[in-house]
């Protein structure tokens, strides 16, 4: 008799890593930056002469989290950017 084969196994496309960050806003001040971070529970980071406040996230919903509450505590500019 012969053996049975093993079904095939299929294949699930791998899932990608959503991760980036919410750009909340840039500043000409790192005190005016670091105090909207901390608000936030975002992060600094220098561009060039300016300050950017920036909250990391890993998910989607972690990212419509923090755009949520950047633009609830009024930076209505606030914006997604996914890494590549």
């Amino acid at each position: 008799k012969p053996a049975a084969k093993p079904a095939p196994s299929i294949a699930k496309p791998a899932q990608a890593i959503v991760g980036g960050y919410v750009k909340v806003a840039t500043f000409s001040s790192q005190s005016r930056a670091a105090a909207t971070a901390k608000s936030l529970g975002g992060t600094v980071v220098k561009a060039g002469n300016l300050w950017q406040v920036r909250m990391p996230f890993g998910s989607d919903a972690e990212a419509k989290a923090a755009l949520a509450k950047a633009k609830a505590k009024g930076f209505g500019d606030a914006v997604i950017l996914r890494d590549r």
